[in-house]
């Protein structure tokens, strides 16, 4: 399947296109390995779609048809500016591209061959379980600078700081 990135598309599979890619990547520093890539297309396909799966994105999809999670409605940024409806935040394309700057080098989303393991030792054969598990030996699939990208735009699990303002 070919990238398609029309936005509310039913058929989009990407937030970005090959040459706001390369656009991207071209004024940005410590970005070479993006010209090494062959098949620039899956790439983007896949890590626009990575995002889509593991994040909680505040705000509503725009269209019940529409395939990726973005454009959404009922986003509304700290600075009190409405995210448009029918666009594609510029934060979430920046999102795509060091997402796949990240990605390129090492398969983030497959299981560690490691995963649960501390230490070994060969002889005599010494293997001590990681009490942090998979997540000691493992990066995160999505870094945490990714994140912070889209900060304003995903739904925060935890505690948060919210301001309150008086009349």
């Amino acid at each position: 399947m070919a990238l398609d990135a029309t936005v509310g598309s039913i058929m989009a599979n990407s937030y970005v296109t090959e040459d706001e890619a390369d656009d991207y990547f071209a004024d940005r520093m410590h970005s070479a390995l993006w010209d090494s890539v062959t098949n620039k297309e899956a790439f983007l396909v896949s890590n626009s779609r990575i995002l889509d799966w593991q994040l909680k994105f505040s705000g509503y999809k725009t269209s019940d048809i529409q395939s990726m999670q973005f454009p959404r409605t009922g986003i509304v940024l700290r600075s009190g500016y409405v995210v448009p409806g029918d666009t594609i935040p510029s934060e979430v394309k920046f999102a795509v591209f060091e997402l796949t700057l990240a990605s390129i080098s090492r398969d983030r989303t497959a299981d560690s061959s490691l995963a649960g393991i501390e230490q070994v030792k060969a002889g005599p054969l010494f293997i001590k379980a990681s009490l942090g598990g998979y997540a000691s030996s493992h990066p995160k699939v999505i870094p945490d600078h990714v994140r912070n990208i889209l900060s304003e735009y995903i739904m925060s699990s935890g505690i948060g700081v919210v301001r309150l303002e008086r009349a």
